[in-house]
């Protein structure tokens, strides 16, 4: 998923992208609970789909390389 949100062109939907998977791995990486585990894992794996697919679309319009980036 950290990947993915590397991909993104642009700065601030790439870095938040990576702090927000960062963030909700931190607050669940205790967890014990069988149920509650499967339930992250399918969602992180939806999420992680939906971040591929909208990096894809991102690349498809070319914009200029954030300052950020440079």
């Amino acid at each position: 998923m950290l990947k993915g949100g590397r991909s993104f062109k642009e700065y601030n939907v790439s870095s938040w992208i990576t702090r927000r998977v960062r963030d909700e791995f931190r607050r669940n990486m205790h967890e014990k609970e069988a149920d509650k585990l499967t339930k992250l894992i399918t969602r992180a794996q939806m999420d992680a789909g939906v971040i591929e697919r909208q990096g894809a679309i991102s690349k498809l319009y070319n914009k200029d390389q954030s300052v950020m980036r440079r």
